[in-house]
């Protein structure tokens, strides 16, 4: 600590220290004036008494211990901010009623989980929460890879993987693996697993998931072995999968699809 300090006052005139700390505070000063005073993108509604009553639900249960709203908040589950674009009601309402890994079971009525997807609603409407892939060509290469998993499946008649695919997008896998519009850091590429998780690790993750970004799927031990053949069939044929789920290669759209700021 000696040292530091005579190296400051040995190489550092008073003016100048004073200079490099008051062009320190003004940098702080001009970051937070452009986060609090930032207006409100165009044809941003308020939010409705409904999504107001979800938002006092959300601060009363303390959800931003753990979750995040564009990136700020706890870390032991995923950001929300897009959560309703992702998520089916229904599976939504199951998540918030059944105890998944690290979260709890909260005893919330009918009105009151309506109201809470009222609110992560009215913040999906509001702007993007994280980075999403690159739009190609106007495609969206969420979609395409789907389209292109079913239609491997169904040139090659694979019964059992057909069946896996259906229970793949039933319990909701597909809203956070090759989402529409999919964030970069909401789920893994599933192609590309079999290549980086050996069977043992697969399997804890289908039984346990992998907190905070993935919670325990909610699957029977017979539909676990039938993801794990349908994740091993999907990376057998990552390459024709990928070939078919090539959009038309755009220059210009790959340089401006992912812009640095995706806040809307």
């Amino acid at each position: 600590m000696t040292s530091q300090r005579q190296f400051w006052s040995s190489r550092c005139a008073p003016g100048t220290r004073r200079a490099i700390l008051a062009g320190v505070a003004a940098c702080f000063a001009g970051q937070t004036a452009l986060v609090y005073l930032d207006p409100p993108p165009p044809g941003l509604s308020p939010l409705s008494e409904q999504a107001v009553s979800g938002r006092r639900i959300w601060h009363a249960h303390n959800c931003q211990s753990c979750h995040q709203l564009y990136g700020f908040g706890g870390f032991l589950g995923p950001d929300l901010t897009n959560v309703t674009a992702r998520l089916a009601p229904q599976r939504f309402a199951r998540v918030l009623t059944d105890e998944t890994g690290r979260m709890p079971a909260f005893d919330l009525s009918g009105h009151e989980i309506l109201a809470v997807t009222e609110f992560l609603r009215a913040m999906d409407n509001s702007g993007q929460g994280q980075a999403k892939l690159p739009l190609l060509a106007g495609a969206d290469s969420g979609r395409l890879l789907i389209a292109a998993i079913q239609q491997e499946i169904s040139d090659s008649d694979d019964a059992a993987a057909r069946h896996a695919f259906n229970i793949f997008v039933i319990r909701g896998c597909r809203g956070c693996h090759f989402a529409v519009g999919q964030p970069l850091r909401v789920a893994p590429d599933l192609l590309t697993v079999r290549h980086r998780l050996d069977r043992t690790e697969l399997r804890d993750v289908l039984r346990r998931g992998r907190p905070p970004g993935m919670p325990t799927p909610p699957l029977s031990s017979q539909e676990r072995s039938e993801m794990e053949q349908f994740i091993g069939w999907l990376g057998k044929h990552e390459y024709d999968v990928r070939q078919r789920g090539r959009p038309p290669v755009d220059d210009d759209a790959v340089a401006s699809g992912l812009p640095w700021w995706e806040f809307r």
